[in-house]
């Protein structure tokens, strides 16, 4: 059962790191479709594209324990691999909601799927979803939770900042995410923020639920 589940993270993990640097590669490229803009390196001012990097980058000590797993190791993840592949998933898991739930309202939902945003804002959510809850294991202690928020806090200040603040008409950010809809960007980031942490909560509860059994 061990090797299975230690199988199916190797090929989760796997496909998780393939997937996000082909859709990479391709924004940079080609210029990213369906509700987004730009090529080459403004694929990176989207939280879409750097909550999927930090994600890949985050499974890639889950794929390493994994595999040593398959080749006779123990099973279960040092804490922090353990803290690093909940942050991840976390922060894309944000991303695939606010895509549902959020820009929905602003796009249909073929440009939210489209190309490689198919990966970014779906596929590679799922896998990291699906291989952190049922395929790994490790302790998440409740003091690591400021860390799991870090990425997508830091993120929200520096869009607050070339949106609100700076402007595009100033050099700044236009307001993709149309968080600053009607002057309502405090309502925006402070619904983002809780989210996150409910987020990080219910992913740390439901992991340490299917551990148990």
């Amino acid at each position: 059962m061990k090797k299975t589940r230690a199988f199916l993270s190797v090929l989760f993990n796997l496909a998780t790191v393939v997937l996000t640097v082909y859709s990479v590669c391709c924004y940079i490229v080609r210029g990213a479709t369906g509700n987004m803009f730009g090529m080459g390196s403004q694929c990176f001012i989207f939280y879409t594209t750097d909550s999927n990097v930090l994600a890949a980058l985050c499974c890639l000590p889950a794929l390493f324990f994994s595999v040593k797993a398959l080749l006779g190791g123990e099973f279960r993840e040092p804490r922090w691999a353990r803290v690093l592949k909940w942050i991840g998933t976390s922060c894309v898991m944000l991303t695939f909601l606010v895509v549902v739930c959020f820009l929905s309202l602003f796009a249909s939902m073929s440009a939210l799927f489209e190309g490689p945003n198919l990966f970014l804002h779906g596929v590679c959510p799922l896998l990291c979803l699906f291989s952190f809850l049922f395929f790994e294991e490790g302790d998440l202690p409740w003091k690591d939770l400021p860390l799991v928020l870090l990425p997508t806090v830091v993120y929200g200040l520096v869009y607050f900042v070339m949106v609100v603040i700076v402007g595009a008409e100033k050099g700044g950010w236009v307001d993709f995410y149309h968080f600053n809809l009607n002057g309502m960007w405090y309502v925006a980031m402070a619904a983002v923020f809780v989210g996150a942490a409910l987020i990080a909560v219910v992913l740390r509860l439901l992991a340490r639920l299917i551990d148990r059994k």
